[in-house]
């Protein structure tokens, strides 16, 4: 493969770390949400659903649970942080190849097939991170801690991609350095067959030149000579 495909797989592989990096700075203020949304006491009072009201006295009590409002607008904002996972992993794309939505790369060195390197994508959009629409607006603690459960498992999944993309940019990195400092001394050896030697053609140029005056000078010599011989007569 040409030596700017190197330069290609880098800039792929550099998109989606950042595209990752991106991610992060997303999964974890919702996790921070989440943990907010844990520790929030309620503060509606919930009776069991399906209920009538019952009139006692001057106290009236709702047919249906009410709704935790913290815990409703926490589990929104974690909602609105989610979607904008997906244009975000959209965008992560370079030269049409985006590893970060099921993109592959293929760096293939020589004719070889044992000379490539593979470096496969993932599936990180919202789905493929797990990361799900939080249950009954986190009005209970179980819907936030399986949110909670979740968000770890999906920080850990980047950290751990991050890890393989980078190794991988290590791995193509070196070998495009060692393509680079191969090209040069080939180089250098083609120049030497194909171009001359400066101080070869010198020499011959001088040479070329003496022979040239000494030619010149037994031309004349032999002039001279002929026209002493007529002279004789």
């Amino acid at each position: 493969m040409r030596l700017d495909s190197f330069g290609q797989a880098s800039k792929v592989i550099g998109t989606a770390e950042r595209g990752i990096k991106a991610l992060t700075r997303l999964i974890e203020p919702a996790e921070a949400l989440a943990r907010q949304a844990l520790e929030t006491t309620a503060t509606t009072p919930r009776v069991p659903e399906n209920t009538a009201t019952v009139l006692t006295g001057e106290v009236e009590f709702p047919a249906a649970a009410s709704m935790d409002s913290a815990r409703r607008d926490l589990a929104a904002r974690f909602d609105q942080l989610r979607g904008q996972i997906d244009p975000l992993v959209e965008g992560s794309c370079h030269n049409g190849i985006n590893l970060l939505d099921g993109g592959a790369l293929l760096l293939r060195f020589g004719d070889s097939n044992a000379g490539t390197i593979t470096v496969a994508g993932v599936r990180f959009d919202a789905e493929g991170l797990g990361v799900n629409a939080p249950a009954n607006h986190w009005q209970s603690d179980t819907d936030i801690l399986d949110s909670l459960s979740a968000l770890t498992r999906t920080l850990a999944r980047l950290r751990n991609q991050s890890l393989v993309f980078r190794s991988a940019l290590s791995a193509i990195r070196a070998r495009g350095e060692f393509a680079r400092d191969m090209a040069e001394p080939i180089e250098t050896g083609a120049d030497l067959l194909l171009l001359p030697d400066q101080n070869e053609e010198a020499i011959r140029l001088v040479a070329l030149t003496a022979r040239q005056q000494l030619a010149s000078t037994a031309l004349g010599l032999a002039k001279q000579a002929e026209g002493s011989v007529l002279r004789l007569f």
